[in-house]
C-alpha cells in the first residue's frame, strides 16, 4: 500500500510539473512568436493625463 501511495504521489508531482511549468511555457513561447502584437496588447494615450487603454478594447 505504501509503494502505491508513493507512486501516486510522484504521478501526481510529474504532471504538475508537466502541465503547469512546462506547458505554460511552451504556449506562451509560441503566442510570443507567432502572435507578439497581440499577445503583447496594446497601449495607448489619448491624451496627457488620461487614463491609457488597450486597443482592443476601443
Amino acid at each position: 500500500m505504501k509503494k502505491i501511495m508513493i507512486t501516486a504521489l510522484k504521478s501526481v508531482l510529474l504532471f504538475t510539473v508537466i502541465c503547469g511549468v512546462f506547458y505554460t511555457v511552451a504556449v506562451t513561447a509560441v503566442g510570443q512568436l507567432l502572435f507578439s502584437e497581440q499577445a503583447n496588447g496594446s497601449v495607448v494615450e489619448a491624451q496627457i493625463g488620461t487614463e491609457k487603454k488597450s486597443l482592443v478594447l476601443n
